[in-house]
Formats: C-alpha cells, structure tokens, sequence
C-alpha cells in the first residue's frame, strides 16, 4: 500500500512551539460531488469560566454562541455558493455531538456541555442557510433539529477521574493538561487503566470510522446522488491527538497542535470513501488510511513508556 502523501512538516526546536494549529480559517467550504462526503470536525465555542456558583457556569459564552452560530450559517452559503441552484436540494447534513457535561480537572464542574451546546447552534446556522435557499429543512437529518450525540467524541476527564486526580495532585491544574498531552505519566496511566494519546486518537478514530464508513456508506447506497456532509463536534483533547495521527503522521503523544475555538477542519472523502484529503494551514493532506483502525499512524495501544 502507498504511504499517504504528506508534507514534511519541521520539526519546532522548542517543544513548546506548535508544529501545526486547527484553526478557524481552516473551516471553510469544499467542493461537494455528487455521492460525495465532506467530514467537519470542529472544535466547540468558547464556554463561561468566570464564575463556578453562577447557573452560566460552563454555558457558551453568548457572543460565542452567536458566532459559531454565524460560522455554520456561512459555511453552508459557501457550499450552496458553489453548486448550481438545481442541485442545492441534493445537499444533506447530520450533525453529531458529544453531550458529556463539563468536567474540570480542579472539580469545578457544570451540566452544560459545550460541544453539544455549540452543535445546537451550528445546526441553527445550517437551517438559517437552508431558508435563504429556499429550501425546506428537510435536507437536516437530525430528528427533531437535535444534535447526535457520540461518546466516541468525549474528552478525557470524562473517562478516568482516578488517573485525572493523580495528575492534578501531583503537577497540579495549570501544568495537568501538558503532561496529559505528553503522556508524562505513561506507566501511572496504563496501571490505572486510563486512555493516553494513542487511546484518544483510536477512539475518535472508531467514532469517525462509524461516521462515514457506517451512517455515510449505507446513506449513499439508499440515496444515491445526493452529498452529505457530516459535522462533528468535539474538544481540543480529542481532535488534536487524531489530527496528529492521522493527518499530520505524528504519535500523539508527540509534539503540540493547539486548536483555536472553533476551529477545525474539513475533510474531503471520496466518493468510494477509502481515501480522503484536508487542509491545514498550508499544506495539503491526502489521507488514504482515514478511518483504518490498525494505521500505522496510530502505533500500538496505549502502553507504559518503558
């Protein structure tokens, strides 16, 4: 099998500088064929962190709320934009979410959640957009206007608070997340049974894989000529080890990718879905491993660094 085509991107000589950034620039429209699917996996809005007795603790924040909101409605004009005004109705869109509800590493906790919060407002976007073209919404395929929510699009610290707390304990708040990224704590984790970078990016791996080779294959097949797109929601901690993995090339664990709120990226998968292509910055990527669980990319499960 060939290697995906990737650009040699540098490595920074100071670790703490990013060798790539998810940004907002990033999300923007694609051209979108016939029998065709475009994968968006953004990253959520800016939530309030102000205030952890306030009932708006962890909500979106409102201006955010409402640009994300704008974001989406663009981003639909943009793909409407480039078809002929015949073939618009062709065009349909699911969104998925995750709906975990914001969990801090200083137990600062909230019900909101603001991946799923901001997935309401991108499909509020999107249906704004449908109305200027004067089609009638049915091209949504979430029931009743709600986002999908998928578990595979979690983040971490809903996953093991025992190893969070270790970390918290021990490097404390501001320094948990780096070492989390780094996997600083490879043999703790894997004793306690937690995910690390690897585990991250394999299981937002699954959860795209059901996405595109499950809800998008069987929709092609039941709908031919029509173009899905199909709109993730996650959190840096998910999105950043799999842009690292599979679109960069890098382990995980390996280097920084920082994501903007609400930035992301958009993926072109091909008719046939087993290769696709993105842009980050600059450069281009083809992605022909997308969705495989064993990609080389991935290495092995999480294990302790020995």
């Amino acid at each position: 099998m060939k290697k995906p085509f990737r650009p040699e991107l540098p490595t920074p000589a100071d670790p703490k500088d990013p060798i790539a950034k998810i940004k907002i620039v990033d999300l923007t429209p694609r051209d979108l064929p016939e029998g065709g699917t475009l994968l968006v996996l953004q990253v959520n809005a800016k939530d309030d962190r102000a205030d952890p007795a306030s009932p708006s603790y962890g909500a979106l924040v409102p201006a955010e709320a409402q640009a994300i909101e704008e974001q989406s409605s663009g981003f639909m004009d943009g793909i409407y934009r480039r078809l002929d005004a015949s073939q618009r109705e062709s065009v349909e869109v699911i969104v998925f979410a995750s709906k975990a509800p914001l969990i801090t590493p200083n137990g600062q906790n909230s019900q909101h959640s603001r991946t799923y919060e901001s997935a309401e407002r991108i499909i509020a976007g999107i249906q704004a957009s449908m109305v200027r073209q004067g089609l009638d919404g049915s091209q949504l395929l979430n029931a009743e206007g709600k986002p999908e929510a998928e578990s595979g699009l979690n983040d971490l610290t809903c996953k093991n608070q025992e190893f969070v707390e270790h970390l918290v304990t021990k490097y404390g708040p501001k320094k948990f997340w780096a070492v989390l990224e780094d996997d600083t704590e490879a043999k703790t984790r894997a004793r306690l049974g937690a995910e690390g970078p690897n585990g991250i990016a394999r299981r937002m791996n699954a959860a795209l894989k059901k996405m595109v080779l499950g809800f998008a294959a069987t929709y092609h097949k039941e709908n031919p000529g029509k173009r899905l797109i199909v709109w993730a929601v996650g959190t840096y901690d998910t999105i950043s080890p799999w842009v690292k993995g599979a679109v960069i090339g890098h382990k995980p664990a390996v280097l920084w990718v920082p994501a903007e709120k609400k930035g992301g990226i958009v993926i072109e998968v091909a008719p046939d879905l087993r290769s696709a292509k993105t842009q980050l910055g600059e450069n281009s990527f083809s992605i022909p491993m997308l969705l495989r669980d064993k990609a080389r990319c991935y290495g092995q499960p999480d294990q302790p660094t020995r």
